[in-house]
């Protein structure tokens, strides 16, 4: 009988065993990665902060207004929709986990100078959550594929 366990217990272990590498989201099961994105402007009128929040299988948009004329013209919005596993997994696929986790998090000397906005990508995994702020637009070499999957997604559920 110990030994039935033991070789059971082996056998389990070994089918979750994974090896680790520099570029791939590794011995984490999708459901315990958050992404969130969005951007902000500051001198604009109406909606100006724009945040995107993406679950397995939910995605919550919200958006709010962030100066001018006001709340009472522009209320919160928050919007829940359900996302494709399809579409999540790419965004998954897409993470370059070392390349997003070695940037610093901020990458501008003067974010939303001259209005030209800022944008961000926060990944929450394992408890850890880790965000990353650059101006609006800008390609980052290291999160590119995540970016433009995300960036793409920004649109669809606007």
């Amino acid at each position: 009988m110990k030994k039935t366990i033991f070789y059971l217990s082996f056998i389990f272990l070994s089918a979750f065993q994974c090896e680790t590498t520099d570029d791939e989201v590794c011995c984490l099961h999708p459901t315990q990665i958050t992404f969130k994105t969005g951007t902000n402007f500051g001198f604009c009128a109406g909606y100006c902060f724009r945040e995107l929040t993406i679950h397995q299988d939910l995605v919550t948009t919200f958006k709010k207004e962030s100066r001018y004329p006001g709340p009472e013209e522009y209320p919160d919005v928050e919007i829940e929709s359900s996302i494709s596993q399809a579409k999540y997994d790419k965004l998954v696929q897409a993470l370059n986990q070392s390349g997003f986790f070695s940037l610093k998090d901020t990458l501008s000397d003067c974010l939303d100078c001259a209005d030209q906005g800022a944008e961000w990508v926060e990944i929450e995994q394992a408890g850890e959550v880790k965000k990353v702020v650059f101006d609006a637009g800008d390609n980052i070499k290291e999160i590119e594929l995540l970016l433009n999957e995300l960036r793409a997604l920004r649109e669809t559920y606007e």
